[in-house]
């Protein structure tokens, strides 16, 4: 199972198969190493309880008999301890990717020192209510003002697929407006001002269309096909979304009016730009953020959607540590006489807690070593898979201080789940021990 898990991921990564098959691989590859444990159970006792022979040597031998004694019942809460070490890793590596991302894409995307709309964009769609006609123009005229550009969202087709046009003026002379996977800065601002279009990542992966395609786009003031300029990394709108420059899409689409208006200061008038437009916004009823809230705005909606998967994760952690518990608690059961009987000859009670702290450490490190490989493998497969989600490859990165983390959260949950049955052990009554059957 391990070497057809092994081979399915290699596969799915040539993009011989589909790229879910890749998921499917590595929980095969887990399974695998899950069922070799019982037959590999020996060596690895024998491994993994040498660093810490030299510190207790009886207490770990008889620690390591004790295991080996139930090679079932220990392999099933080793394989808990694994999968939740790999799985844990996998997925807090794939969030801080993910993270990563969209925090990539909005400092490309989202390029101004002030926003001003008539209300909050609907983040699923993007569409916000219109501000007056003449406002960009008030704007302009604020004194310290460097750059003012507009922003209005429209439903509309493309075949069966439904998509928001951005249409934006791309008056900007740094070529900022994107977090482009397909196709050059420069080039694609000069094909935008020429007629063409960028579209959202997920659309492409969608419907398969790429740089140098044509788009048919439907609206309800009319329909065209488009030259497709380039593709970018985009969750507007759930990534299907296309932009059009504004006085092309009022050409050809007949579309008008404005949802937003971008402005950029002179670093030298950045306060003064803001109060005045703060001024402006509320003589108009609108709504006027600085970049600095608007990042802080969106960075409120990582950290909530973010703080739930740790949350998610945390309980699988817990659950590995209610198996450890529950496996120490019927080692210790199943000990009781023979604990007595060690009690009588000469163990103290520091020793028994170092023999049932050593079995824990035994099981934990046969399940660690193994689930951090793993995990980094789950992370490196859920990033292939995003594709299908985000319609682009996000990047793995290696995070030394996450594993670091992981080893010592896991190193913890031992020590915390080996402490109520060690102290149980300890305090056995001698003499209901020594008759116990």
């Amino acid at each position: 199972m391990f070497l057809v898990g092994g081979a399915i991921q290699v596969v799915a990564a040539m993009e011989l198969f589909s790229l879910r098959d890749g998921t499917a691989g590595i929980a095969t590859m887990i399974i695998g190493v899950v069922f070799m444990l019982p037959a590999s159970l020996g060596l690895l006792t024998a491994i993994t309880s040498a660093p810490i022979a030299p510190s207790f040597p009886i207490e770990t031998m008889l620690a390591r008999r004790q295991i080996l004694r139930n090679p079932g019942r220990s392999s099933m809460t080793i394989g808990i301890l694994l999968v939740a070490m790999a799985m844990g890793l996998g997925m807090a590596s794939t969030i801080l990717d993910n993270i990563r991302d969209v925090r990539s894409w909005y400092r490309r995307s989202i390029v101004g020192d002030f926003f001003v709309r008539a209300a909050m964009p609907d983040m699923s769609s993007g569409h916000a209510a219109d501000m007056p006609d003449d406002f960009p123009a008030k704007v302009e005229q604020v004194s310290g003002v460097a750059l003012v550009d507009t922003l209005r969202f429209v439903s509309a087709r493309s075949g069966e697929n439904s998509v928001i046009v951005v249409t934006r003026k791309f008056n900007s002379n740094t070529n900022d407006f994107f977090d482009l996977i397909e196709g050059d800065e420069s080039q694609v601002t000069k094909d935008l001002l020429a007629g063409g279009v960028v579209v959202g990542s997920v659309f492409s992966e969608r419907t398969q269309l790429h740089r140098g395609d044509r788009l048919e786009l439907e609206t309800n003031e009319g329909k065209t096909t488009l030259t497709i300029a380039g593709v970018t990394n985009e969750y507007l709108a759930g990534g299907l979304t296309v932009y059009l420059e504004a006085g092309k899409a009022k050409e050809l689409l007949g579309v008008d009016g404005t949802d937003a208006v971008i402005v950029k200061a002179r670093p030298d008038a950045i306060d003064q730009v803001g109060n005045q437009l703060r001024q402006l916004a509320e003589q108009e009823g609108l709504m006027f953020q600085s970049h600095a809230d608007l990042v802080q705005s969106i960075e409120g909606m990582i950290n909530n959607v973010v703080g739930g998967l740790w949350v998610v994760l945390a309980l699988g952690s817990l659950i590995a540590t209610f198996g450890l518990i529950n496996t120490l608690a019927m080692n210790i059961l199943e000990q009781t006489r023979e604990i007595g009987m060690l009690r009588v000859i000469a163990m103290t009670r520091a020793q028994v807690r170092r023999m049932i702290l050593a079995q824990a450490l035994i099981m934990s490190l046969i399940g660690i070593i193994p689930g951090l490989l793993l995990g980094l493998g789950i992370a490196s497969v859920i990033n292939l898979t995003t594709t299908l989600v985000t319609g682009h490859f996000v990047r793995y990165h290696f995070y030394p201080w996450l594993i670091l983390a992981a080893v010592a959260i896991e190193l913890i949950a031992v020590f915390i789940a080996a402490y109520l049955p060690a102290e149980r052990a300890a305090r056995l009554h001698l003499a209901n021990a020594l008759q116990y059957e």
